[in-house]
């Protein structure tokens, strides 16, 4: 593909080899290009040769033709709605204008208001007089003094400058709701899922899991389903479902309205499986908002391990990691708090499980906003057969700078709760403080009970120190919380013993990482303490990792306590984790090894290399070979992200055991132009159209690239925010060429957003062409089609280099005015079948024949022939050659099928 800046390049090669005789000077106002930009004249005399070239359209460097033109806008750096914009020529210039109203300075975020004061303070009135339009179109510094547009038209991009006194009081980051894409109707699908086969001690065992994440978009509302499938060659398969709900966001509220399966707001209660309906808050539609997290879950692995990701009993991810340390950070929580439950399981059968806290920091809002949550429904807890009726309400408001109160209350039909607190924001860091008083019925008593819950969060930029997480809970003898008054009910109503379930006396858990410098390395550490009214003991989980490089080596050492759930034992493991690379190159693989020591001294550890290959990294792989008591292990994994899918596989084998997966995630969308795969999928994603683009990359799409009928999928995109969508043409044929390779978007949660990207198809060609007298063409002369579209220039060396959506066909030659400062090539391109282009055709000889009939040698002169529209491919219109004569313009089919000697691919 030759894109266009290639094709219209060869303005700037000229004013590498013409001499500038003109100053620069400052742009007219109203004459549509931004003040200061330079005007130059050029000497047509300096080529070589003697021949005169008209170079008036070269005096600017950014010419805007007149027409309608679609493109991206930043007002003062900040980033815009897309904006059909249309250019129109003032009387007495050359550059077109562009044409603004009131409505558009609104969309640009100006204040109108201020801007109409001023003008009536100067006396000019509030709108421009009728003398200042052309056509009706008012340049915006006839509107707005001292404001001023410039057009990139090869980015299809309008940067605009307006003094910052008549801009709107908004945020940098504010979006309008009428600048919020819908999106279109549209299904999607998002999936991951593994085998895991293992034989160990002659037992053989199959496990398989499905995991789902599926959507119709429909209306502006949001059916949502996520569920899970596991099978195992022992237990058969079950189908669990997480969610299942409709959703819809209601702007003017600044809210998200679901009805159906869900999880309620956690804030304060704690979230629970509902069905019903709720209306909660979404601080996503606020500029400059915090967004919601799920905490990152770290581990070390033997070997070729399966990870296993619960959340109050429902499977959050489910995947084989490689050996050594893993890091799994794309977790989508169902619900907000409630702890991770993390189980490891190695190829000889071992199984090992941690805890990750899960909690929210402490509560500030800014002042003046509130945030709220109202459900009401049936409780539908996994795995529970009491499903009583609850209503639930809660508010955050932001009081001052330092202070956010906040409240709730829960009713349901054997439990009741309150709560008050506030969130302090000091010098020494956030802290927040609540009391919860609750109460629940059971057959056999009444409970009752406080809890107090103490937590802080501070960030210590000098030191690079971050407490992210820091809390402190005390509950009376009598306090249990909303999941824990379920399963009491439930199991005093099914099995007259509540007391099976352990109550919480007291829980401390914390985060902090700290980085020491540039050569210091950084630390990271995380734990949690519980204990219990009705039982005795403590339970401890922590992890602590210290991680720096020397030189290319790269080392980490960790510790780690986890408790099995189920059995109470516990484990404790310490770990070195070194990690060099083979080489210099860019993409040479690593040398790793880990070494551990486990509760009884027992030392094992692993060593293997790793590495990438592909343009892009698409390939990962690993080989290892590990040793513990039991014996040694040897095993590889390779992953695989590929346009449309994320594969892998691995494959271990020891003295007793042997074991094998593989991995298969992506997603799918099904539109209007039928069914898009992706490799990844998130909630609020872009749709990408681009005609005959295929094999174009979307940059920042997981390797995503346009298929064949000319869709892509942007897997993720920010909601309520204005996201850049570029493509890389590197991969298309040289046939297409892209009009723009930049879109804005601000979309909707959840939204499926169309993303077009017009494309020009038609043959590169170089035509390596001289006149009929043997000379060379003028340099820098430009070429045209049969309907007078500038379809190329003439480049050094008389190579003329255009663009044809004909195998055969003729162009003209224009250097000048006058009719014999013109002439004709007639081509023919071999035929090369459906093939797509990899590189330009070439004609190696060719004849610029000097045109015999012309109207005259006056400028200005259209094709009598060309047909009504003489728009052209760049999206604004261009004056056609000016010549007439009988039969012309020929089509294709009438040209001579003539015998050029030297014609190649």
């Amino acid at each position: 593909m030759l894109p266009r800046f290639q094709i219209h390049a060869l303005a700037a090669a000229v004013t590498l080899v013409i001499a500038v005789v003109s100053a620069p000077v400052m742009a007219a106002a109203g004459g549509g290009v931004a003040a200061g930009e330079r005007v130059y004249e050029f000497r047509s005399g300096q080529f070589p040769g003697s021949t005169r070239v008209d170079l008036s359209r070269f005096n600017k460097g950014n010419v805007i033709l007149p027409g309608t033109y679609a493109a991206a806008v930043q007002v003062n750096g900040r980033p815009g709605a897309p904006e059909s914009l249309r250019f129109a020529v003032p009387a007495g210039q050359q550059d077109a204008q562009l044409c603004v109203d009131r409505l558009m300075l609104d969309r640009f975020g100006i204040d109108l208001q201020r801007v109409d004061e001023d003008r009536v303070g100067a006396g000019v009135g509030v709108e421009p007089g009728p003398a200042a339009a052309v056509d009706d179109c008012l340049a915006i510094e006839q509107w707005v003094p001292g404001a001023s547009v410039r057009f990139e038209q090869g980015e299809q991009e309008l940067f605009v400058q307006v003094p910052q006194l008549y801009m709107s009081q908004r945020p940098r980051d504010y979006v309008s709701p009428e600048q919020l894409d819908g999106g279109v109707t549209a299904a999607t699908l998002q999936y991951n899922a593994n085998v895991y086969d293992s034989h160990i001690g002659g037992i053989a065992s199959t496990r398989g899991y499905l995991g789902i994440r599926a959507g119709i978009n429909a209306g502006g509302w949001l059916l949502r389903h996520q569920g899970s499938l596991t099978w195992s060659n022992s237990a058969g398969s079950r189908y669990q479902a997480s969610a299942t709900f409709a959703q819809r966001d209601v702007v003017s509220l600044q809210s998200q309205l679901m009805v159906g399966q869900l999880y309620s707001q956690g804030d304060l209660f704690g979230s629970v499986r509902m069905r019903g309906v709720e209306l909660v808050t979404d601080d996503r539609m606020l500029p400059q908002s915090l967004v919601g997290y799920a905490p990152v879950v770290r581990g070390i692995a033997d070997s070729n391990a399966l990870v296993r990701v619960l959340q109050r009993g429902v499977p959050l991810r489910e995947l084989t990691v490689a050996p050594g340390p893993f890091e799994i950070d794309d977790l989508y929580a169902v619900g907000y708090g409630g702890d991770l439950e993390v189980v490891v399981r190695e190829a000889d059968g071992r199984e090992k499980t941690f805890v990750v806290p899960y909690s929210g920091s402490a509560r500030l809002l800014r002042p003046g906003y509130t945030r709220y949550a109202v459900s009401a429904g049936q409780a539908d807890a996994v795995r529970l057969g009491y499903q009583p009726y609850l209503l639930q309400a809660q508010m955050q408001r932001g009081l001052s700078n330092a202070v956010t109160g906040y409240t709730g209350a829960l009713k349901s039909e054997h439990y009741a709760a309150a709560q008050l607190g506030a969130s302090l924001n000091t010098p020494l860091g956030a802290f927040s403080l609540d009391m919860t008083q609750a109460r629940l019925q059971l057959p056999s008593e009444n409970l009752s009970g406080q809890s107090v819950q103490l937590r802080f969060s501070k960030q210590l930029v000098s030191s690079g120190t971050n407490f992210s997480v820091g809390a402190y809970r005390y509950s009376t003898e009598g306090y249990v919380d909303l999941n824990q008054a379920l399963r009491l009910r439930a199991e005093a109503e099914a099995l007259g013993d509540p007391q099976s379930l352990d109550r919480y006396r007291s829980r401390l858990e914390g985060s902090v990482s700290q980085a020491f410098g540039r050569d210091g390395g950084a630390l990271y550490f995380n734990a949690s303490s519980t204990d219990y009214w009705n039982r005795s003991g403590r339970t401890l989980n922590y992890s602590l990792s210290y991680s720096n490089r020397w030189k290319t080596l790269s080392y980490s050492l960790s510790a780690q306590r986890s408790r099995q759930l189920s059995s109470q034992h516990v484990d404790n493991e310490i770990g070195l984790t070194l990690n060099m690379p083979l080489g210099t190159a860019e993409r040479a693989p690593s040398l790793y090894s880990t070494v551990r020591s486990d509760r009884n001294h027992d030392i094992g550890g692993n060593i293997g290399i790793s590495g990438s290959a592909g343009r892009y990294r698409d390939l990962q792989y690993g080989v290892n070979l590990a040793h513990a008591q039991d014996g040694a292990t040897v095993g590889g994994n390779v992953q695989y992200q590929a346009p449309y899918a994320q594969l892998g596989a691995s494959y271990s084998q020891g003295q007793d055991n042997r074991n094998s997966s593989f991995d298969l995630s992506g997603g799918l969308a099904v539109h209007g132009g039928g069914v898009t795969l992706a490799p990844r999928l998130g909630d609020t994603i872009g749709l990408v159209r681009a005609p005959d683009a295929a094999g174009a990359r979307v940059d920042g799409g997981d390797g995503a690239r346009v298929d064949s009928r000319g869709y892509a999928l942007v897997p993720s995109l920010l909601p309520y925010r204005f996201n850049r969508v570029e493509l890389d043409p590197r991969g298309m044929s040289t046939d297409v060429q892209l009009k723009t390779t930049t879109r804005m978007v601000a979309p909707r949660h959840g939204a499926v957003v169309r993303l077009d990207y017009p494309t020009d198809t038609g043959r590169s060609v170089l035509i390596k062409a001289r006149r009929s007298d043997g000379s060379p063409l003028p340099f820098a002369a430009s070429v045209f089609d049969v309907y007078g579209n500038s379809v190329g220039s003439v480049g050094q060396g008389s190579r003329v280099q255009l663009r044809s959506d004909d195998a055969n066909g003729v162009v003209t030659v224009r250097w000048g005015k006058q009719g014999h400062e013109q002439c004709e090539i007639f081509y023919q391109l071999p035929d090369r079948g459906p093939a797509r282009q990899g590189l330009p055709d070439v004609i190696e000889q060719a004849v610029c024949e000097r045109i015999r009939h012309v109207a005259s040698e006056v400028q200005g002169n259209r094709i009598s022939a060309a047909p009504p529209s003489t728009s052209n491919k760049a999206g604004g219109t261009d004056d056609p050659i000016g010549i007439e004569r009988p039969g012309y313009p020929p089509t294709a089919r009438s040209l001579p099928r003539l015998p050029i000697p030297g014609t190649s691919r």
